[in-house]
């Protein structure tokens, strides 16, 4: 084995491996600098079931001409459908279907 041969090599071997950790340090900088899909669901599962809620409870209001019991109460139930889908997500059951893993036990 020619001298020159082996360090081309492990130069190459040294580029490859470079490369690799610096893709991989760009990776966890753009992983670290954001709070990930999971976060933004956790709010938008929250905020639905505040809207829902309270757009509810107002219309029906406008239409009793009732204003403010029913989106006052509404809000309230639109809170716990909220908290309660973020408890379902924390938990894993976020409303995913389960499936038989042998259907034709059935």
């Amino acid at each position: 084995m020619d001298n020159d041969e082996g360090k081309t090599s492990l130069e190459e071997l040294d580029k490859k491996l470079n490369s690799a950790l610096s893709k991989k340090e760009e990776e966890s900088k753009k992983s670290s600098n954001s709070a990930g899909p999971g976060s933004m669901r956790v709010g938008v599962e929250l905020m639905a079931g505040v809207f829902v809620g309270a757009g509810l409870g107002y219309f029906l209001d406008k239409w009793l001409d009732t204003l403010p019991i029913f989106f006052i109460i509404f809000f309230f139930f639109g809170v716990a459908a909220g908290a309660l889908n973020i408890y379902k997500l924390a938990a894993g059951t976020g409303g995913e279907e389960k499936t038989d893993q042998n259907p034709e036990e059935n």
